[in-house]
């Protein structure tokens, strides 16, 4: 796969990856934790990660796998919604990395 392969559901896909990971990471700094909170937040990020941009993908291949054999309008009109609905779901999963990272930090 080159770099005129990748698509913006490549783009997204990585995007639901990074976020989660991020906003664990940036807790963890903003919160002055030691290395255990760091690896801790690096795991949690890593998981939550993984599990949002599987989602996302499987999302899409499910949405535009039932649409492919359909008119190109409908096609069309899918695309935005599920454009939005996916940029939704990378925010969501940052915000969801730091909801959860800041209650296990004050367990440890």
């Amino acid at each position: 796969m080159g770099v005129s392969d990748m698509t913006i559901w490549h783009l997204l896909s990585a995007m639901a990856f990074f976020a989660p990971l991020i906003s664990t990471l940036w807790t963890a700094r903003a919160t002055h934790v030691g290395i255990g909170g760091y690896l801790l937040s690096l795991l949690i990020g890593t998981v939550l990660g993984i599990m949002c941009a599987w989602l996302l993908w499987l999302a899409n291949k499910t949405i535009f796998g039932h649409i492919s054999q359909n008119s190109a309008l409908l096609q069309a009109l899918v695309v935005v919604p599920v454009l939005l609905v996916s940029i939704a779901w990378v925010a969501l999963g940052g915000y969801c990395g730091e909801l959860m990272i800041k209650a296990l930090l004050r367990i440890v």
